[in-house]
Parts: structure tokens; C-alpha cells; sequence
């Protein structure tokens, strides 16, 4: 039911009828219906954009303002890039500032490569208590 939806939703569901309606000719009924539900709306908001977006719809009233409504409404967007951004910054820990920025960050030390075997508990490093008080006192 249109009138249960929250407010969001019905302002989304607006712009799907305008879209639908350039991209679908044939939804344009379907979308004159979403307009009315839309127009009797307790939200000012809600009532105001269909107000609005009504005149996208209807060449009858708009004159050449429906002649623009695919470039308004459906713009050509960029073809998604398939080498990433990041490429050159690999040698950085994926998420980190240094990788963020490009450049190492001051105290950047990189990740130890990870060992082709599994070690053992007693082999690994221990953390240091100085290094764990140091932490738990600067929280």
C-alpha cells in the first residue's frame, strides 16, 4: 500500500515511475497512477515531487520539458573501469592510510610475508608488556 510506505520509499518510487515511464512507454499509465497516489499524500514533500515529476510524464503539459526528461533522468553514465585505482600502491596493506594516500605514513612498517609452513606457538614472537601497557593506557 502506498499510503503504509515510509517516506524514503515513496519519494524512490516516484523517480522509478519517471524512469520507467521514459525507458517503458508502455508503464506511463502505471506511473500517471503512482503520481496520483502521490498526490493526496499527507507528506508536503512527497506531494511536491509529484508535482514536479508529473510534468516529465505528460507532453501535453510540460510543452519541452518531456523532450529532456531521458537526459534529466536516465544520463549516460561511465563504463565501470576494470584495473583499479590502487594498482600502483600494492606494495601498501590493503585499507591503509599509507595505501589510502599513496605514500608511506609516518611509522608505516609493511606485513611480514606470511610463512609457506605453519608455525608453531612456541616459535612466533611474543608481544611485549610494555608495548601492551602502552596501549591499554592511551585508551
Amino acid at each position: 500500500n502506498f499510503a503504509d510506505q515510509d517516506e524514503l520509499v515513496k519519494l524512490q518510487l516516484l523517480s522509478l515511475a519517471v524512469k520507467l515511464s521514459i525507458t517503458q512507454p508502455d508503464t506511463v499509465p502505471l506511473s500517471k497512477y503512482v503520481l496520483s497516489l502521490a498526490r493526496y499524500d499527507a507528506s508536503y514533500d512527497v506531494r511536491d515531487r509529484a508535482r514536479m515529476l508529473r510534468r516529465f510524464i505528460d507532453p501535453q503539459q510540460s510543452g519541452l520539458l518531456s523532450q529532456y526528461a531521458a537526459q534529466i533522468f536516465c544520463p549516460d553514465k561511465p563504463k565501470p573501469t576494470i584495473q583499479s585505482n590502487f594498482k600502483d600502491r600494492d606494495q601498501f596493506t590493503v585499507g591503509s592510510l599509507s595505501q589510502y594516500i599513496g605514500s608511506a605514513a609516518v611509522g608505516f612498517r609493511p606485513l611480514p610475508q606470511a610463512p609457506r609452513a605453519p608455525v608453531g606457538a612456541s616459535q612466533r614472537e611474543a608481544v611485549s608488556a610494555t608495548l601492551v601497557t602502552q596501549v591499554t593506557d592511551d585508551t
